[in-house]
């Protein structure tokens, strides 16, 4: 029996526009501060993050969907400073809310992260619009060059999770700006998923 051609095509054309619909809700460099940003790595990737568990239901439910998970990184130098911002579509608005808390356990540290851990906090009052449920840690560390705050921000739109690990040499740094990261970042989602539903 031959193959279905024309079903193969509709297939890998699938497969592109989740690729495509993931990689198009990350934040871009005009969404960032003000800087000199340069793109220093953009990945996308079907089977999931490293150590989430297959078994979960959540995610057997989104590996059966052709969902794709997009991650993009920026930097800059002057002030050194990262943004990398991470996208991961579930089958339903459920599936992205309960994962919110969960999903901070399964990202991988920097393993050029070095220094001392001196503070950790967990904010529990950080308002982004258009983001119900979030979770947010500040991580400073003192290093051999200096004082190095790391935040992280995760939350979910729709059925979209979405989650932003920023870090910044120096110890300026208002929590408008990562806010206002975190925000705009929310807002392409909601651009692209109401595009998707105009079609």
């Amino acid at each position: 029996m031959k193959p279905d051609l024309g079903a193969k095509i509709q297939e890998q054309l699938g497969h592109y526009s989740e690729k495509f619909s993931s990689l198009s809700m990350l934040l871009r460099k005009s969404d960032l501060p003000e800087g000199r940003w340069r793109i220093v790595g953009e990945v996308f990737s079907k089977s999931g993050l490293e150590g989430v568990g297959q078994a979960d239901p959540r995610i057997r439910r989104r590996n059966n969907a052709g969902l794709y998970i997009a991650k993009r990184s920026y930097e800059q130098r002057s002030p050194r400073q990262s943004v990398i911002p991470t996208i991961i579509p579930y089958v339903s608005a459920m599936d992205a809310r309960e994962s919110v808390t969960e999903i901070k356990n399964f990202t991988v540290p920097n393993p050029r992260a070095s220094g001392v851990v001196v503070e950790q906090s967990i904010l529990t009052n950080l308002n982004i619009p258009g983001v119900e449920d979030t979770d947010v840690t500040e991580t400073i560390r003192m290093a051999d060059y200096g004082r190095v705050v790391t935040r992280y921000i995760a939350g979910s739109v729709e059925n979209i999770l979405f989650f932003i690990v920023s870090s910044k040499r120096g110890d300026d740094w208002d929590w408008s700006e990562s806010i206002g990261v975190a925000t705009r970042q929310a807002q392409r989602i909601q651009e692209i998923l109401l595009k998707q539903r105009n079609r």
